[in-house]
């Protein structure tokens, strides 16, 4: 039976029913843990791959793996034939050529025992005194419950009495308990890693003498090592599960649960987990006789990793490595106690490779695969303990190095599909790349339709990223793909790229678009005003809906969640997620009402809050699902047309060599916008203008638009074309005539020449800017041309038949447009 193809096969490599033939990593000796009856578990059998001087065809899975760690890690040439054999970081890989063309066997379904597979015939022989030691075991755990006192009391008299009868004293208190932590495989395990943080030495980097990332050395002189990791090993910690009559009980929520097939109401109603059950375990290419959780007791797991910084000061940062138990009910999931921890990954700084620090906990969970020895103590018996890994969660950063994909500041930026980002302008005069649903140029995209990822294509992808000969064909390769690696979470047969790996809520709305929101409703975003919306809330206005919220925690009870702070104080008042949620489910409709000089802005933050609502239920009706994403649609292309915020319409070029002197009457021009557009008086407007300002030449309309010169800063020749006249737009009121009518501001075409275009600061905590940053303005000086405009013969004429200018006026230089409705001056 043929190897299928990668390419060809509609489904994910672990439900591919031939098994992968290829990798089996076995624990290095320090990983070794004893089990309850202190012998070594015993070694797998090795395997063998084919020869790895010849790289096969990508499309040969059998050899996916060994093709990913022959990247990693040097492999000497060999030029015998027969067998290759390859020491891989953590264990010993070979296989035959003979080997390599074996059929696959089809699983036997009902001749085994799904619960007691993969148990030894000496573990099922010492099954009475295993199961026999963990019903004894209320016994320690009724003493574990006495003081410290009393042991070492007890340890102080039996020390004296060895000392009189053997001459011998006892070890250490310190010393017996690492010792029986050692007995039941909770040793913490240490492993050495970068001092940087950006590697863990496991896995493939075990044999690195220094960092790949920084080339910093491993150890320092005196041969110890520059930091160290410490990993907690898993097993243990869900075997000692099952110890507990009370943990087995809740633990049967999975295994009870019954799927509605009209509602949402846990992560087992997904396809995800209902595709698993219909497929056979395939643990580094050996294909299992058992599907997955086939036996009720095996454990759903979903791993979440993040950094944080545990200090005030936030100049060090950790990453905790934490284990979340599906099995129990979702109301106890998230509980302090249930939660497993397996080590923190130390700072100072982000690890540049999260897999290698990952390694350990893969290992491990390739052997809950496979299935260990446990004992159950409600049913007395002993079974073999299988877990699988289901969901990955985190923040875009986080999720990006566990995928080892380019990351949200890519050309593919989206881990879900293949959506283009096209580049924009940042506040410091940068640029970076986004994905907008408006584009005004091809690639146009369906928000319905997307071109989303595929599990096969994100591997393939990054097996040819890793393959590529140089660093350079590699970036490249990872720029137009958005991966730059294959993952090692890929090597874990329950993992599917990127269905394992779900939006996290809590980052993608409660700290990311309710705080930008409010940035924007302030004028804090990116140092860009409102433009020609109407969504600024009045600063004095705001300050006072920030102490509301912060005087309401005296008066919400606890049950509620934790007090919101001033969200009008500098970085919000520090606000966590669980603050935003509550300002925005409970405190932001009612406070943000009638704040809003249009309502629209107002409806458009609820309708956001009605589909958090929705997606954060404890229940999602199926019918409701495709309302929802068409609504997320709608939100999403209101905000680009509420916000207009990344449309830059002018690209500025080529600086003037000295600054603009202010001359008088251009800075009562200035003081006229600054009085008009801002509100404030005369004499603060005269404040915020220098006597000099950067000044350019010209500038361009983006999306293929001509290039304007400034006329009054550059020269032209007589026989040259003059570009310096311009169509720009302003507001104007139509019922400025009227005293008592309402202010109705229109847009309204006007033409003139580019005299001057320059860049006004605006300071922070100014009059014009009372916001913690400095707004950097792009104004231009156009003197206005009186214009005729003849709509005869149904076509538009705009000309300048007087051929004389008016004064000049500042505006705002994205005001200016490209236009080909006028025809060039006659001027007399």
């Amino acid at each position: 039976m043929p190897v299928p193809s990668l390419l060809h096969q509609q489904q994910s490599l672990r439900s591919l029913s031939p098994p992968w033939p290829g990798l089996l990593l076995h624990a290095p000796p320090e990983q070794f843990i004893l089990g309850p009856d202190g012998n070594d578990s015993p070694e797998p059998p090795e395997l063998r791959v084919r020869n790895f001087n010849q790289v096969p065809d990508c499309e040969d899975v059998a050899l996916l793996w060994a093709q990913v760690l022959k990247t990693r890690v040097r492999v000497e040439e060999d030029s015998t034939s027969g067998p290759t054999e390859i020491s891989v970081a953590s264990g010993f890989v070979s296989r035959s050529d003979s080997d390599a063309s074996a059929e696959p066997t089809e699983p036997l379904e009902g001749c085994f025992n799904a619960a007691t597979y993969g148990l030894s015939p000496s573990e099922l022989l010492r099954e009475e005194r295993r199961v026999q030691m963990v019903l004894n075991g209320s016994q320690a755990q009724s003493l574990s419950q006495h003081p410290n006192a009393l042991f070492h009391r007890s340890w102080m008299i039996l020390n004296r009495f060895c000392l009189t009868r053997s001459h011998a004293s006892l070890p250490s208190l310190k010393n017996l308990c690492s010792r029986i932590l050692a007995l039941c495989g909770l040793k913490p395990v240490t492993y050495d890693c970068c001092k940087n943080s950006c590697i863990c030495f496991a896995g493939p980097f075990a044999n690195l003498q220094s960092c790949p990332e920084c080339n910093t050395p491993r150890k320092n002189a005196a041969g110890a090592p520059q930091k160290t990791f410490t990993y907690i090993p898993l097993i243990p910690q869900l075997q000692a599960l099952y110890c507990s009559l009370r943990m087995c009980e809740a633990m049967q929520y999975r295994h009870n649960y019954k799927r509605n097939k009209d509602t949402i109401e846990d992560y087992f109603d997904g396809n995800q987990y209902c595709e698993l059950l219909g497929t056979y375990v395939t643990v580094d290419g050996e294909q299992k006789p058992f599907k997955f959780f086939a036996d009720w007791r095996e454990i759903a797991l979903a791993l979440s990793t993040d950094g944080m910084c545990p200090f005030k000061r936030r100049k060090n940062s950790c990453w905790p490595l934490i284990l979340i138990n599906l099995n129990l009910p979702p109301n106890q999931r998230t509980h302090l106690e249930n939660l497993v921890c397996v080590g923190v990954i130390p700072g100072p700084k982000s690890p540049k490779n999260l897999g290698s620090f990952l390694w350990p906990l893969i290992d491990e969970l390739l052997q809950l695969a496979s299935g260990v020895s446990a004992v159950d103590v409600s049913t007395k018996q002993l079974f073999s303990l299988r877990a699988h890994l289901l969901a990955v969660f985190g923040n875009i950063p986080a999720i990006t190095k566990l995928l080892d994909f380019v990351g949200h500041n890519g050309r593919f930026p989206c881990r879900f599909c293949l959506m283009s980002a096209i580049q924009g302008a940042t506040a410091g005069g940068g640029t970076h790349l986004y994905c907008p649903l408006h584009r005004k140029e091809e690639p146009f995209f369906d928000p319905m339709k997307l071109p989303a990822r595929t599990h096969q294509e994100c591997i393939e992808q990054g097996l040819t990223v890793l393959q590529a000969q140089t660093s350079n064909a590699q970036s490249k390769l990872a720029t137009a793909t958005g991966v730059k690696g294959v993952s090692s979470l890929a090597r874990l047969p329950s993992i599917s790229i990127p269905a394992s790996f779900p939006i996290d809520i809590m980052h993608m709305i409660f700290i990311n678009i309710i705080p930008q929101l409010i940035d924007i409703w302030t004028g804090n975003f990116n140092n860009m005003d409102e433009g020609k919306g109407t969504y600024h809330i009045n600063p004095i206005l705001f300050k006072r809906i920030g102490e509301i919220v912060a005087n309401s925690g005296s008066t919400i009870p606890t049950s509620y969640g934790c007090r919101v702070p001033d969200i009008s104080a500098p970085s919000h008042g520090s606000a966590t997620a669980e603050a935003w949620s509550i300002f925005g489910g409970y405190l932001g409709p009612y406070v943000l009402r009638k704040r809003f000089r249009n309502p629209k802005y107002y409806q458009h933050f609820v309708r956001l809050i009605k589909l958090v609502n929705q997606i954060t239920s404890y229940e999602i009706k199926r019918s409701d699902i495709p309302e929802i994403r068409k609504g997320f649609i709608r939100w999403v292309k209101e905000y680009e047309n509420y916000n207009p915020l990344t449309d830059e319409r002018t690209i500025l070029l080529g600086r003037c060599a000295s600054n603009l002197k202010i001359s008088d009457q251009l800075q009562r021009k200035i003081c006229g916008y600054l009085v008009q557009s801002f509100g404030i008086s005369v004499f603060e407007a005269k404040k915020a203008i220098p006597e000099r300002v950067p000044e350019w030449r010209r500038l361009r309309i983006s999306q293929g638009g001509d290039t304007i010169t400034a006329r009054g800063s550059q020269k032209i020749r007589s026989d040259a074309r003059d570009s310096s006249f311009v169509r720009y737009e302003l507001l104007v009121d139509k019922n400025a005539r009227h005293r008592n009518a309402p202010v109705d501001l229109q847009p309204v075409s006007q033409y003139g020449q580019l005299q001057h275009i320059f860049q006004l600061d605006l300071k922070a905590r100014s009059a014009a800017n009372p916001s913690s940053k400095s707004i950097p303005l792009i104004l231009a000086l156009i003197h206005k041309a009186p214009v005729l405009i003849e709509n005869t013969h149904e076509y538009k004429v705009v000309s300048y038949p007087d051929g004389q200018l008016k004064s000049g006026k500042v505006v705002d230089a994205q005001t200016i447009h490209a236009d080909c409705e006028f025809t060039f001056p006659s001027f007399t």
